[in-house]
C-alpha cells in the first residue's frame, strides 16, 4: 500500500522529487517487500488524439519512473498542438453557407434582376439556393459525360482484346459476365440478328460475332454520341450557367436555376442511356445494342475456360 500511495503521489506531482521510485528507495531502502513490488511493476500507456512531433518522442517507452514522467510531459505538450485530438462530433453546413466561399463568390455584392422597367435585388438566400441547385445539375451532367467517355474506352479495350484471339478461336463461345454473376436473366444476344425469337437468342455469342458487332462503326458511334452530347448540350449549358450577369462573373448561376436556362432545360440528356444526335436532339434509346454487348461480354472470356 505504501508503494501504491507513493506512486500515485509521484504521478500527480505531489512529491518534491519527480521520481517516486527514488523517494521510496530513500525512505525504505531495506524493505524487501517494497523492493519486490517495485521489481514487478509494469507500465502500459495508451494514447489517442496526440499531435505528431519529435520533441520527447524518444521517451515513449519508459523503463523507469523518471522516464514515465517524461512521457507524461511529452503527452501533455502534444495535446496542446493545433488540430489535434479526437473528433467527438461534426457540424454539417451547406457549402453555400461557408463564409470563405461567400466572400470568394462575392455573394454579398448586389445583383439586380430586371423585368422590363422594374428591377429588384436578388437576395442572398435566392443566390445560395440557385447555386446549390445548379451545382447538383452540373454534377449530373458531368457524370453523363463521364459515362460516355468510359463507354468509348471500354469499346476500344474490348476490341483490342478480341483481336488478341487466334483465328482458331473465332468460333469459341464467350462468357456472359452479367449472367454468370447472376445480375440478369436476360438471354444472350445473337449479334447477327436482334429480332430473332427468345429461343434463338439463347445462342451463345462467339469471339468472331462479338468482333463483328464491336467493329469500327460501333466505336465511331460511341465517339459521335459523346461528341454530340458535349457539343449540343454539355458545353452550351455550362457556358450559359457561367455567363456574367449584372456585372458579376458567373452571375447567371446565382440568378437563375438551370430549368430557367434555355441551354440546360432538356434534362432528358442527363438520363442514363440517353443519346444526342447530330442535330442536338436528346432521346432515351430502348436499348443500345453495342453497349449491351460490351457490358455482357467484355472483357472477352472464353466460356470453356471458366
Amino acid at each position: 500500500m505504501s508503494f501504491e500511495k507513493d506512486l500515485k503521489m509521484g504521478i500527480k506531482g505531489l512529491m518534491k522529487n519527480q521520481d517516486p521510485l527514488l523517494n521510496m528507495e530513500a525512505s525504505s531502502n531495506n524493505d524487501k517487500t517494497t523492493n519486490a513490488m517495485q521489481s514487478s511493476l509494469s507500465i502500459t500507456i495508451r494514447a489517442y488524439g496526440l499531435g505528431l512531433n519529435n520533441d520527447g518522442a524518444s521517451s515513449l517507452i519508459p523503463s523507469s519512473m523518471a522516464e514515465f514522467n517524461d512521457v507524461m510531459k511529452y503527452a501533455f505538450q502534444s495535446m496542446q498542438q493545433t488540430n489535434v485530438g479526437m473528433v467527438s462530433s461534426i457540424e454539417i453546413v451547406a457549402w453555400t453557407d461557408n463564409p470563405q466561399f461567400q466572400v470568394a463568390a462575392s455573394l454579398q455584392d448586389t445583383v439586380q434582376k430586371c423585368d422590363g422597367m422594374e428591377c429588384t435585388n436578388v437576395s442572398l438566400e435566392v443566390k445560395k439556393a440557385n447555386l446549390a441547385t445548379n451545382a447538383e445539375y452540373i454534377a449530373t451532367m458531368t457524370q453523363g459525360m463521364k459515362r460516355k467517355i468510359d463507354h468509348i474506352n471500354d469499346v476500344h479495350l474490348c476490341r483490342s482484346l478480341l483481336h488478341g484471339f487466334t483465328s482458331a478461336q473465332q468460333n469459341e463461345k464467350l462468357l456472359n459476365h452479367r449472367e454468370f454473376a447472376g445480375l440478369t436473366d436476360i438471354p444472350d444476344f445473337d449479334a447477327k440478328d436482334y429480332s430473332r425469337s427468345k429461343k434463338e437468342k439463347k445462342k451463345k455469342i462467339t469471339v468472331g460475332e462479338l468482333k463483328d458487332a464491336l467493329d469500327g462503326d460501333a466505336a465511331h458511334s460511341a465517339e459521335d454520341n459523346a461528341e454530340n452530347y458535349s457539343k449540343h448540350f454539355f458545353e452550351p449549358c455550362m457556358d450559359a450557367l457561367s455567363a456574367s450577369f449584372g456585372g458579376q462573373g458567373q452571375g447567371i448561376a446565382m440568378v437563375k436555376p438551370w430549368y430557367m436556362v434555355d441551354e440546360c432545360r432538356v434534362s432528358t440528356c442527363t438520363v442514363k442511356g440517353a443519346s444526342v444526335d447530330s442535330e442536338g436532339f436528346c432521346q432515351i434509346d430502348a436499348h443500345d445494342e453495342t453497349k449491351e454487348l460490351q457490358e455482357q461480354y467484355c472483357p472477352p472470356t472464353l466460356k470453356k475456360s471458366v
